[in-house]
């Protein structure tokens, strides 16, 4: 009998070509479904909330699947992220009601850029935020971010 499962998901997107499966690089989607498969032994589609570009970060990245096996929720997050690189953890798992769709269930979404201004920038900091060593016009990103403000359709 299949199983529905809703996991969060934290990666350091630095090595990895986004979330979504491709073919000529490797996203979070391929190595979350590989080590899947270890464990359903055969093929497993999972699904995320949405995509994200190369590079990008996530702290809470809510997925689903199903698996045939029955592992329980707190069995599975051991046994995925001993199959998954350091850079990418499954946080929580938990079973889901077959009508839950980690894309078209999402409550909304929550980005965050960080931009480092000085004159050097710190390597650890590198992977992870914005360097900019010029004068940043304050006045003209807040009326800029002033549009995201509220709700918002994305889909396209």
């Amino acid at each position: 009998m299949k199983r529905k499962y809703k996991v969060i998901i934290a990666y350091d997107g630095t090595a990895y070509s986004g979330w979504q499966y491709q073919e000529n690089a490797i996203g979070i989607q391929q190595v979350v479904e590989e080590a899947l498969q270890y464990l359903e032994r055969g093929p497993v589609r999972v699904f995320g909330s949405s995509r994200t570009d190369a590079g990008v970060h996530a702290k809470g990245f809510v997925a689903h699947f199903h698996l045939t096996k029955p592992i329980p929720p707190k069995n599975l997050i051991k046994a995925m992220n001993s199959r998954l690189p350091e850079a990418v953890r499954i946080l929580k798992a938990s079973y889901a009601k077959e009508d839950f769709d980690a894309r078209l269930s999402a409550k909304g979404k929550e980005y965050r850029y960080h931009i480092y201004q000085d004159e050097i920038m710190p390597p650890h900091l590198v992977p992870y935020w914005t360097y900019c060593h010029r004068p940043l016009n304050l006045e003209a990103m807040k009326k800029a971010a002033s549009y995201f403000v509220g709700r918002h359709d994305f889909v396209s």
